[in-house]
């Protein structure tokens, strides 16, 4: 129980810094532990301790009700991590739900011209091609860069219980499910092929992220690595030949790089 200011919790997670400054968590007015056991379910096949333990300390702050004090969640956490001095890969576990979550949740961008070629390809509305787009980008950030092989499937899978509270939690789970196809990666030097009109370097990153979202939504399983690779899907799929053509870059002059796609210029000081 409390006593005053003295919190078990506060006093279990958190300590001093590598620099012996003090690092804990606000304090903690209440504890949902029916929402905090419904969280862990999403971890109850994980073994790796570094993983568990940070994945439940992630847990056990969302399931938290803090005072005054407290910051977001992931702050709460990190600050959490600072005073223990967790492990790079026990720290990963929350982090990455905690930032996946935020993306899931996050307001749709505004389909461009690449995002509205990309969705007629698809026969679907730019909204839901965006959303897909955003929840991909989102599973992404659960890949395990310093955790157990594997740990992006129940990161996803509480990522996604996070949000359970919102009105995206149906349409974000519709499109996990969609997204759930097993293909191969897109090979990134595929993107140099002079099929795709001079793609300028900047939209690498955009068009791979879109290319590995459509390509699960048609079903497509073939590699996607040489350019007999891409000219049969261009035959498959006319309209992702259009998307990824001259003209979608350049103005009508094909040597003019369309507005949209101009890099932003840094502001001098």
């Amino acid at each position: 129980g409390a006593n005053g200011e003295l919190r078990l919790a506060s006093a279990l997670f958190g300590g001093k810094d590598d620099k012996s400054r003090p690092k804990i968590m606000a304090n903690v007015i209440n504890f949902d532990v029916e929402a905090f056991r419904a969280l862990a379910a999403e971890f109850a096949a994980v073994r790796e301790e570094t993983e568990l333990l940070g994945g439940l300390m992630a847990m056990a702050i969302c399931a938290s009700e803090l005072d005054s004090s407290a910051q977001s969640n992931l702050e709460e956490f990190n600050r959490v991590c600072d005073g223990m001095c967790v492990s790079l890969a026990q720290r990963e576990a929350g982090v990455a739900v905690f930032q996946a979550s935020a993306r899931l949740a996050a307001e749709l961008p505004p389909a461009g011209r690449l995002e509205r070629a990309f969705a007629a390809a698809c026969e679907m509305d730019d909204a839901s091609l965006c959303l897909h787009a955003q929840v991909w980008e989102a599973f992404h950030i659960c890949a395990a860069r310093h955790g157990p092989p594997g740990a992006d499937a129940h990161r996803r899978r509480l990522a996604m219980a996070l949000l359970s509270d919102s009105a995206r939690a149906d349409a974000v789970r519709r499109a996990a499910e969609a997204l759930a196809f097993d293909r191969p990666v897109v090979k990134g030097t595929i993107l140099s092929s002079t099929l795709l009109g001079g793609m300028p370097p900047q939209l690498r990153g955009q068009v791979m992220l879109l290319l590995a979202v459509v390509l699960r939504l048609m079903r497509h399983a073939d590699p996607l690595e040489t350019e007999e690779h891409l000219l049969a899907l261009f035959e498959a799929r006319p309209l992702l030949r259009d998307a990824l053509s001259a003209s979608m870059w350049f103005e009508d002059d094909g040597k003019t790089l369309r507005q949209e796609f101009q890099p932003s210029k840094k502001s001098k000081r």
